[in-house]
């Protein structure tokens, strides 16, 4: 606590990020695992996790409904050194994720088959990625609460702990995978079912003990009513996140129906790309947890000065290693692409995608980062409009330069590409005027 408020900023930003960034690695590891042992049943197994992935992403983002408002909460009262609320507030974070879970379970089971037409996603691909998709909305509940967990620890300063638990739920998933997908002795071969049943029943195990240990620290107490003041709190803080990232699934099921007139190679480079581009992503989501939980402390703490310095800090940081991926990006695509599949279509497909969306690997991680610090204030709505307003422009521009000026599907990978780089730049702008300095939690 004290190193993060007062000690060397740059040794409390490491203390904070380096567990954080192991964590988010890890979670990369989950989808590259799954990525490899997917591309080896071929074309149109790619293509249907592709399109599954996209939902993927909006569950995560449902996640960030509850985690970003109780790492939020936790923060600030670990800064203001308040233990008993800080506990509260964590137990309705806990507490939250069961009706938030089901509400979603039913409303993607009403959505993803039509999704999946207006899409053009038909045939053995929708069949494959709604199986898939099946078996992670039954595991909805314990994969929300396993990210809730790891949000409470992150808040109240400690990385670690979320590390190790992932760490072993990768292990699991990692053997679980090539069993359940390819069927070993008398277990059968479940193909992508198998794929997703691996994710959740590691993350399921994986949220025991991360709960059990919160219980012993005294860092989770049940004891107000589901719809408490903290609990809408909560609510209200991770709304604008859930918001911005359930529109950016949204507006990637029009980048989809845009994509497949090209080919499902297409489709499936861009499943591919996107693994592979998670690396920096998720090395920046690392960043974007130390950076919340600092702001969040600081500020708690009385010390706004510090949590600007903390978030510039990590964002100089993490821009350095995006710089060196994006460079790797741009000197090895064929390399990184024909690691997951073999398909000549896609391969190069996935060439041309990596090489333009290298240009913008700097901008994304300045973006998430400070998304991160924005978080820890509790400001949440800034980088919602900054992000949502240029994430929803990619479909005009998509289709203006694949449609309009035939350039195919480097169009949409450029319409990507430039949007992000827009958006790194208007949030540095907009956090450097300071608002956020004077957000209530």
């Amino acid at each position: 606590m004290d190193l993060v408020v007062g000690g060397s900023l740059p040794r409390a930003l490491l203390h904070l990020a380096l567990p954080a960034v192991g964590c988010m690695l890890l979670n990369t590891a989950f989808g590259i695992v799954d990525t490899f042992w997917v591309g080896r049943m071929g074309r149109e197994a790619m293509a249907a996790m592709s399109a599954a992935s996209f939902f993927l992403w909006s569950m995560y983002a449902l996640i960030s409904l509850v985690d970003v408002g109780t790492r939020a909460h936790v923060s600030r009262r670990a800064g203001e050194r308040d233990w008993a609320p800080m506990a509260r507030a964590a137990g309705e974070g806990i507490v939250l994720c069961l009706p938030v879970a089901a509400i979603a379970i039913a409303f993607y089971m009403a959505v993803t088959g039509p999704a999946f037409r207006f899409m053009l996603v038909t045939g053995g691909v929708a069949s494959m990625a709604r199986e898939y998709l099946d078996v992670i909305l039954l595991g909805l509940p314990v994969m929300l609460v396993f990210w809730v967990v790891s949000a409470i620890f992150q808040g109240a300063g400690d990385t670690r702990t979320p590390f190790w638990l992932l760490g072993g739920s990768f292990l699991l998933n990692a053997i679980l995978d090539p069993v359940l997908i390819f069927g070993w002795g008398p277990i059968p071969a479940l193909g992508l079912r198998g794929a997703a049943l691996a994710t959740v029943g590691s993350q399921a195990i994986g949220a025991v003990p991360g709960i059990v240990l919160l219980v012993r620290r005294n860092l989770l107490v049940v004891r107000r009513p589901l719809l408490s003041s903290g609990s809408l709190s909560i609510l209200r803080i991770g709304l604008p996140t859930f918001t911005e990232g359930f529109l950016f699934c949204v507006v990637y099921v029009f980048i989809v129906r845009l994509l497949l007139p090209f080919g499902v190679s297409g489709l499936a480079a861009l499943g591919v790309g996107h693994r592979l581009e998670s690396i920096s992503y998720m090395i920046a989501l690392g960043f974007s947890h130390a950076a919340a939980t600092l702001v969040g402390q600081c500020l708690g703490a009385g010390r706004p000065g510090r949590a600007a310095r903390g978030a510039w800090l990590a964002v100089g940081l993490v821009s350095a290693v995006a710089l060196g991926i994006s460079v790797i990006f741009l000197l090895a695509p064929r390399i990184l692409i024909s690691a997951f599949i073999q398909d000549p279509e896609t391969v190069a497909q996935g060439v041309v995608y990596l090489r333009i969306v290298a240009l913008a690997q700097v901008a994304m991680v300045v973006e998430v980062t400070l998304f991160g610090a924005f978080e820890g204030a509790g400001d949440t709505v800034p980088p919602m409009i900054v992000s949502v307003s240029l994430t929803a422009a990619r479909v005009p521009l998509a289709y203006l330069l694949a449609h309009g000026w035939d350039m195919g599907s480097s169009g949409i990978y450029w319409a990507i590409s430039l949007t992000t780089i827009l958006k790194g730049i208007i949030l540095a702008v907009w956090f450097l005027v300071g608002r956020w300095k004077s957000s209530k939690v």
